[in-house]
């Protein structure tokens, strides 16, 4: 059989399109082909970031230690990870490795506090604690030596059926997880090396920085006193100042450290900050400062202690006066006060004197307590006091403490 030649042409243009469709379909499914084996390698590799990060929280990873894991026997799975700490905090990076895919990230991560029913503990007094007006004490409580009695100030008695809404312990020993020192140094010692003070005030405006986590990072450094206003920083930055840093409400502020000798967080303020001081933090009314913030202060000389949370602030974090263990020897005027109307979530971690006239929806950890009147001082007394355990989530975690065990991611960076 012959065929004519524009048959013949009209055969041959049909194959070579249906070669070309056939190529295209080829090409195309090949192209999503290396689409789909991206997409798993790189979840692939994120997977084996989060599990690296798992296993590094069960290792309780120290600071600048290096990590690198083989991941399920292969050597095409793999995890590698430095820690560092941040204030009180571990700052942790990892990497994901699938093949040549890597997936990297940074997270804050710090201890649990739950491993305890204790809403209440204290070490060291022997006087009794006693109890006034409507304070309600939500868990267990460790009391070192002392006991617990109801008691009247003015026309005010204790309202409550109980003394503890839980358990009570009498315990000579150090009987809660210490704050590490390993953390707690380093900040000591920027506190006692600021730079000489010189008058006058710096005000800090206009300044934006989206600091990366990795790295050196951002650090302001000033003789003067620092005031913050209408500045965005965020990530890896840490301000200094020789006397007294001040926050605006107009600042904003997202994990940044300060360090000076005063610091005042005004009014209406909103942000996450770690706060270390050497004499005196002053929280105004309305401020709200997101978990993980901390609000500490470290004596470096015998200056007394003055710290303050006014009504309607609210701490998502911890807030603590000499968290390690090594202190300056007690001052008789230090004063740590937590105004009626303002709340802490988390942990209060007082050396001495603190008057506790708020809310702790977690664990409060004091040396004794004060309760300052118009009329006079009582030693050891809580009036209008709430300390509930209870109300703390689970997966509240802050600083890391020298009892071991797993630290918890707080945040991905």
């Amino acid at each position: 059989m012959k065929f004519s030649g524009s048959t013949m042409a009209y055969a041959m243009t049909i194959s070579l399109v249906i070669a070309t469709m056939l190529g295209s379909i080829l090409a195309v499914n090949d192209h999503y082909r290396q689409i789909l084996h991206g997409r798993y390698a790189e979840e692939r590799a994120m997977e084996n970031l989060r599990s690296g990060m798992a296993w590094l929280m069960s290792q309780n990873p120290a600071r600048e230690e290096t990590y690198a894991v083989e991941l399920f026997e292969s050597t095409r799975d793999s995890f590698y990870a430095s820690a560092e700490d941040w204030g009180l905090l571990r700052l942790i990076h990892g990497e994901g490795v699938f093949a040549r895919f890597r997936e990297r990230r940074s997270c804050l991560a710090g201890q649990s506090i739950a491993a305890s029913p204790a809403a209440l503990i204290m070490n060291g007094v022997s006087q009794p604690l006693t109890v006034t007006g409507d304070t309600r004490i939500m868990g267990d409580a460790i009391l070192g030596r002392t006991d617990i009695h109801s008691g009247r100030v003015g026309n005010r008695v204790y309202s409550g059926d109980q003394m503890v809404y839980g358990k009570i312990f009498q315990s000579s020993t150090n009987s809660h997880p210490v704050i590490s020192e390993n953390a707690v140094e380093p900040l000591k010692n920027i506190l006692q090396n600021l730079p000489f003070p010189l008058p006058g005030v710096l005000q800090l405006k206009h300044i934006q920085a989206v600091q990366p986590w990795e790295g050196e990072g951002l650090e302001i450094v000033e003789k003067q006193s620092v005031v913050l206003d209408e500045v965005a920083l965020s990530g890896k930055c840490r301000i200094i100042s020789a006397n007294q840093i001040v926050v605006s409400a107009t600042a904003e502020l997202e994990h940044c450290l300060l360090f000076a000798r005063k610091i005042v967080i005004q009014k209406g303020f909103s942000g996450r900050v770690q706060a270390f001081a050497t004499d005196t933090v002053e929280v105004e009314a309305n401020v709200h400062l997101h978990y993980p913030s901390v609000v500490g202060v470290i004596k470096t000389d015998v200056t007394p202690v003055y710290m303050t949370l006014d009504t309607g602030a609210i701490l998502e974090g911890e807030l603590l006066f000499d968290p390690g263990e090594t202190v300056i020897p007690r001052n008789a005027d230090d004063y740590v006060l937590i105004n009626p109307g303002s709340t802490v979530y988390g942990l209060v971690k007082i050396h001495h004197n603190l008057d506790l006239r708020g809310k702790v929806n977690g664990r409060v950890i004091a040396g004794n307590f004060l309760l300052k009147t118009p009329a006079t001082v009582y030693f050891n007394y809580l009036m209008d006091a709430e300390i509930n355990l209870g109300e703390l989530s689970p997966e509240f975690s802050g600083a890391i403490t020298d009892a071991g065990g797993w630290l918890k991611i707080i945040e991905w960076l």
